[in-house]
């Protein structure tokens, strides 16, 4: 693949990443909370062994996400605007990441 290509490509992904991120903080604090959003920030925000808890305890899911999501809660907040980002930049980067996959499953591409 010729340098002028792969330089052109590159525009590409970062445009589409770049239109993914702008589409998706767009409205991005127009609607208040939701109930699963709250519970987000309770268990985020609860007393540590209370979340690894989650771990050992049945019918108990998304420990990793809640510790994940606690220190950037306490740097940032509590509004809609800040426990929504985390998803808009994930959601940014799984474009660029869906290119490479694309890349490399369609026949007849090398992946370079």
């Amino acid at each position: 693949m010729t340098t002028e290509r792969r330089q052109l490509q590159r525009w590409i992904i970062a445009g589409l990443s770049f239109f993914a991120f702008a589409w998706r903080i767009r409205g991005l604090s127009s609607q208040s909370l939701w109930r699963d959003e709250i519970d987000a920030i309770y268990f985020a925000l609860r007393d540590l062994p209370e979340t690894l808890s989650m771990f050992v305890n049945t019918a108990q899911n998304g420990a990793l996400f809640f510790l994940s999501l606690r220190p950037w809660l306490r740097l940032v907040g509590t509004s809609e605007f800040a426990l929504r980002y985390p998803s808009v930049l994930f959601g940014m980067l799984s474009v660029a990441l869906l290119w490479q996959v694309g890349r490399r499953l369609i026949p007849g591409r090398s992946p370079d």
